[in-house]
Protein backbone atom coordinates (compact mmCIF):
# COMPACT_ATOMS: atom_id res chain seq x y z
CA UNK A 1 0.00 0.00 0.00
CA UNK A 2 1.36 3.51 -0.80
CA UNK A 3 1.93 5.96 1.75
CA UNK A 4 0.06 9.34 0.75
CA UNK A 5 2.11 12.30 2.53
CA UNK A 6 0.12 15.38 3.39
CA UNK A 7 1.88 19.06 4.14
CA UNK A 8 -0.44 21.49 6.42
CA UNK A 9 0.49 24.87 6.13
CA UNK A 10 -0.58 26.84 9.13
CA UNK A 11 -2.37 29.76 8.44
CA UNK A 12 -3.99 32.96 9.62
CA UNK A 13 -6.38 34.51 7.32
CA UNK A 14 -9.39 36.12 7.06
CA UNK A 15 -10.07 33.95 3.97
CA UNK A 16 -8.65 30.79 4.36
CA UNK A 17 -9.27 28.49 7.40
CA UNK A 18 -6.37 25.88 6.56
CA UNK A 19 -4.00 24.28 3.58
CA UNK A 20 -2.55 21.17 2.79
CA UNK A 21 -0.45 20.03 0.06
CA UNK A 22 -0.19 16.46 -1.18
CA UNK A 23 3.02 16.32 -3.50
CA UNK A 24 2.52 13.32 -4.75
CA UNK A 25 -0.61 14.25 -6.48
CA UNK A 26 -0.30 17.56 -6.81
CA UNK A 27 -3.23 18.87 -5.16
CA UNK A 28 -3.49 21.22 -2.88
CA UNK A 29 -6.88 21.32 -0.68
CA UNK A 30 -7.84 24.65 0.53
CA UNK A 31 -10.40 25.24 3.80
CA UNK A 32 -11.99 28.69 4.23
CA UNK A 33 -13.59 30.33 6.92
CA UNK A 34 -17.00 30.05 4.81
CA UNK A 35 -17.03 26.15 5.40
CA UNK A 36 -16.01 25.55 1.89
CA UNK A 37 -13.72 23.41 0.73
CA UNK A 38 -11.93 22.82 -2.62
CA UNK A 39 -9.07 20.21 -4.07
CA UNK A 40 -6.91 21.78 -6.75
CA UNK A 41 -5.28 19.70 -9.23
CA UNK A 42 -1.96 20.10 -10.83
CA UNK A 43 -0.27 22.06 -8.21
CA UNK A 44 3.61 22.01 -8.17
CA UNK A 45 5.75 22.05 -5.22
CA UNK A 46 7.02 25.41 -5.99
CA UNK A 47 3.74 26.68 -6.19
CA UNK A 48 3.06 25.27 -2.26
CA UNK A 49 6.14 26.79 -1.81
CA UNK A 50 5.65 30.25 -2.54
CA UNK A 51 2.07 30.43 -1.29
CA UNK A 52 3.84 29.19 2.33
CA UNK A 53 6.01 32.17 1.70
CA UNK A 54 3.13 34.60 0.32
CA UNK A 55 2.40 37.08 3.02
CA UNK A 56 -0.76 37.35 1.78
CA UNK A 57 -2.31 33.85 1.53
CA UNK A 58 -5.69 34.40 0.12
CA UNK A 59 -4.38 37.15 -2.56
CA UNK A 60 -1.87 34.46 -3.43
CA UNK A 61 -4.54 32.26 -4.09
CA UNK A 62 -6.52 34.69 -6.09
CA UNK A 63 -3.22 35.75 -8.30
CA UNK A 64 -2.07 32.20 -8.78
CA UNK A 65 -4.25 29.50 -8.27
CA UNK A 66 -8.59 30.17 -8.47
CA UNK A 67 -9.07 30.24 -12.00
CA UNK A 68 -6.07 29.00 -13.13
CA UNK A 69 -5.82 25.11 -11.87
CA UNK A 70 -8.87 22.95 -11.87
CA UNK A 71 -10.58 22.46 -9.05
CA UNK A 72 -13.20 20.12 -7.23
CA UNK A 73 -15.44 21.47 -4.49
CA UNK A 74 -15.30 18.59 -1.95
CA UNK A 75 -18.38 18.10 0.84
Amino acid sequence: MKRVLKEKLSVYSTMIKSVSYAPMQKTLTVKYNSGDAYKYDGIKATVFEELREAPSKGKFLHAYVIGTYKFKKLK
